[in-house]
């Protein structure tokens, strides 16, 4: 679980500063002025302030949310005398890490924008940062939604195989570089892939729990 949230923080962080660091080389490149000192100051800042999001939300806010709910749901079943599963659905999937990132975006944004500017800028920066982060991840969450949603479609409505008379432009054009073009039946067995090790992943983290459960009573 550990280098799970180690690689969270990783490649939450080097994904957000190479991502500043092309839309600043490109403005740059457009507005015809030297930017390489404005992409390196861009990639730094946004590489602070993306470890510092997802240290908080990794290591100190979903692990405390996590512990409430699992203590929330432990009171339920001793009253109820009845375990409880909560139903895996479309609306929980958009819901996914909302509030983790907002306390996470709020806490780094007051924390940061306290440093730079002055505790009058606490609040603001907590404020601006949250709603930012949570509107970020409404849409990372729609994202993986689609996405889903196309795996099934693939998988039910199969491709069916047209003649092709040669390699398109796109293909030479990627075969020059030495890339290949993943046809339809290879990218839904890649992503069928990658969810059988999310699953197997789920079911490693939920016995993990099982036996700390187990442990402590």
């Amino acid at each position: 679980m550990g280098e799970s949230r180690a690689w969270t923080v990783a490649t939450g962080t080097v994904t957000i500063s190479v991502a500043s660091t092309c839309v600043t080389g490109l403005y740059g490149a457009f507005a015809g002025k030297r930017h390489e000192h404005l992409a390196f100051a861009s990639a730094f800042n946004s590489g602070v302030t993306a470890a510092t999001f997802f240290t908080i939300r990794e290591y100190v806010v979903s692990p405390t949310l996590g512990a409430a709910v699992n203590y929330s749901r432990e009171r339920r079943e001793t009253v109820d005398y009845k375990p409880t599963v909560d139903p895996l659905s479309w609306s929980s999937l958009r819901r996914h890490n909302l509030l983790d990132s907002a306390i996470s975006g709020a806490a780094t944004g007051g924390i940061l924008r306290g440093i730079k500017s002055g505790r009058q800028a606490v609040a603001p920066g907590a404020v601006t940062a949250g709603i930012a982060c949570v509107l970020l991840q409404a849409a990372y969450n729609e994202l993986a939604i689609q996405r889903i949603k196309y795996i099934g479609k693939v998988s039910q409505h199969p491709t069916i195989a047209v003649p092709v008379e040669g390699p398109s432009l796109k293909t030479r054009i990627l075969g020059a570089f030495g890339l290949k073009e993943l046809s339809d039946e290879e990218l839904l067995g890649k992503l069928r892939r990658e969810r059988e090790k999310h699953l197997r992943k789920i079911q490693e983290l939920e016995l993990e729990e099982d036996g700390k459960r187990n442990a402590e009573k």
